[in-house]
């Protein structure tokens, strides 16, 4: 049996004394003891504690997002888990509904290498962050911090199906992500997220 002392009944959430490696450390203790195969896919500051989601393996690949191209893809929640941390520890949990792979394609199929992935990255990633809107709520600029580029598996929904989805390989660009406002002051928005994935099959942008 697992249990948890949940620091948010106990006060405001703050993180003034913990670092984020040691919540990190936290996090991760009791992802892996309710699921071995989580691994961390995202991590983020909030005001009052850092965040940490853990999303659920494929042949030791993550299944990281759903892609979002019509009304069906609400249909599907990733087998995720996100573990907030404060002070006092772990202050609030939300675990999604698992996903589990029943069936795979056994021939083989050619993925595109991170060359190939990055060149589509360089090309089209300041397109997808070129838009005015976010100059309405302050923002000087944002700022990416490329620091790793993998491989994670994709939700595709089957449409009129909720109970079957196909999952792709994908090149996913992880970056820290920060934006400026227009008085100087810098805004940690992620640490570590997926800004940007490319389909690894047939190139096309799915993030």
């Amino acid at each position: 049996m697992l249990s948890y002392k949940n620091g948010g009944d106990v006060g405001e959430w703050t993180i003034n004394t913990v670092t984020q490696e040691k919540a990190e450390k936290i996090a991760e203790e009791f992802a892996l003891a309710m699921d071995s195969s989580f691994v961390l896919t995202y991590s983020g500051v909030r005001e009052d504690c850092y965040e940490f989601d853990f999303s659920v393996t494929a042949d030791g690949m993550p299944i990281t997002e759903v892609k979002c191209m019509s009304e069906y893809a609400y249909n599907w929640n990733l087998g995720r888990i996100t573990i907030n941390v404060d002070d006092s520890g772990i202050c609030a949990i939300d675990w999604t509904q698992p996903i589990e792979v029943v069936k795979k394609v056994t021939d083989k199929v050619e993925m595109i290498t991170a060359e190939e992935a990055y060149e589509i990255f360089a090309r089209y990633f300041k397109l997808k962050y070129a838009s005015d809107s976010i100059y309405e709520y302050g923002i000087e600029k944002q700022i990416f911090d490329l620091y790793e580029i993998s491989v994670s598996y994709v939700i595709e929904p089957i449409k009129d199906s909720t109970d079957a989805a196909r999952v792709m390989p994908c090149w996913n660009f992880i970056c820290k992500h920060t934006v400026k406002f227009n008085d100087g002051t810098p805004d940690n928005i992620a640490a570590r997220a997926s800004i940007f994935a490319i389909n690894a099959i047939d190139k096309s942008i799915i993030l």
